[in-house]
């Protein structure tokens, strides 16, 4: 819930735009992160999709075929993205992120990896396409810059996904352990993927009594890790 999904819709496009095609794999478990990274044939192109850390990932961090972007958001407006998506409780949501919270803390100390800041991906998209362009090894211009955002610009993908609530062509789902959800699986956008993308919506969307809780949780990592 951090702009993992809009990087990799980027990062698919710089390459497209390259004659570079690549399978794509949507890695929703560290098991199924490790499968794709042994799979993997080194005269192909993979892009991989994932949330997790797994053994496979640091063995591969940092050599000269990988790139590796990791995006990051605070904790507690990732707790209320968690809740709405996958329609679970508070404590749920809680407990969710703060696996993903010691998974980024193991991402940090990877080598070669790239870091996407919430913020940056959701207001400075130009910066972050051409940021992303260099890691990946490529030149992009201005023009070219400004057709990606605009293709992955949250109203495109906000089509995108009310297409896919709708059940519409190409829809494919896949239960998450938590409910039925629908997604496309050319771009990844699901059938609640686009929110408010507000920095700070914890301090609207939940209890005081919740707000203290994320605090209390997750105060002292955003302020010595994020902030």
């Amino acid at each position: 819930r951090s702009a993992t999904t809009w990087a990799f819709n980027v990062v698919d496009l710089i390459l497209k735009n390259r004659g570079i095609h690549c399978r794509k794999v949507n890695a929703n478990s560290p098991e199924e992160l490790d499968a794709a990274i042994a799979g993997y044939d080194p005269e192909e192109s993979l892009l991989v999709h994932f949330h997790d850390m797994s053994d496979n990932l640091r063995k591969v961090a940092g050599q000269p075929h990988v790139r590796m972007a990791y995006s990051y958001r605070d904790p507690r407006d990732i707790v209320c993205s968690q809740i709405k998506l996958h329609h679970v409780s508070f404590e749920e949501a809680v407990g969710m992120t703060s696996v993903a919270c010691n998974y980024f803390l193991d991402a940090l100390k990877l080598p070669g990896r790239m870091l996407i800041p919430y913020y940056s991906a959701t207001r400075h998209q130009e910066a972050m396409v051409y940021a992303l362009a260099f890691h990946l090894g490529h030149m992009i211009g201005q023009s070219e810059v400004e057709t990606i955002c605009r293709e992955t610009s949250p109203g495109k993908f906000k089509g995108i996904m009310e297409r896919v609530d709708k059940g519409g062509e190409g829809t494919e789902s896949a239960f998450t352990g938590h409910r039925e959800i629908r997604f496309d699986p050319e771009t990844l956008i699901n059938d609640r993927h686009i929110q408010s993308g507000k920095t700070g919506r914890w301090k609207d969307e939940l209890t005081e009594e919740q707000q203290r809780m994320l605090q209390q949780i997750f105060g002292k990592f955003v302020e010595k890790v994020i902030l």
